[in-house]
């Protein structure tokens, strides 16, 4: 059991007026720091608060002048360009050791039959027996799983000719 503080001797004048001096400064300290707080606080809030206007300003679709937002406006399907009738160019005479290319024509859509096509693709999940069956029906025998390197790798057979 702890015993009680032993009775304090009453302050002199100047003792009263020092422990008031005190405790004012230490008042005025506690408001000083609560300001601080408050002052950090709301700066974070309007750092916040500005950063998601700044993102919400950036991300919305913008207007053209006279019509919809761009964003919603799909491009339309390409359709085949009628190629311009060119002169023929006569060929060009260089000597012998030089290479001269006078004139190279460029196909508008090559782009289009060189990209690849993934419109017919589907995605299906397999366990290892489905995974057997679907290469079965596709002409290979069984294959399976092989781990090299951390990667897993699907093992199939080479395709056997139809019989």
């Amino acid at each position: 059991m702890t015993e009680p503080d032993p009775p304090t001797p009453p302050l002199s004048p100047a003792g009263v007026a020092r422990r008031e001096q005190i405790l004012r400064a230490a008042i005025a300290a506690a408001r000083g720091r609560r300001r601080r707080r408050t002052a950090g606080r709301l700066g974070a809030v309007a750092v916040t608060a500005a950063a998601a206007a700044l993102i919400i300003v950036l991300a919305r679709p913008r207007q053209a002048p006279d019509g919809p937002p761009t964003a919603d406006v799909r491009p339309a399907p390409r359709q085949p360009v009628d190629r311009p009738a060119t002169a023929p160019v006569a060929p060009a005479t260089a000597p012998a050791d030089r290479v001269v290319v006078s004139f190279i024509t460029i196909d508008p859509e090559l782009a289009d039959r060189a990209a690849i096509r993934s419109d017919n693709v589907r995605w299906i999940r397999l366990d290892g027996d489905g995974l057997l069956a679907a290469l079965t029906t596709d002409g290979r025998a069984g294959g399976g799983l092989v781990v090299r390197d951390g990667r897993a790798e699907v093992w199939v057979p080479p395709r056997r000719p139809p019989r």
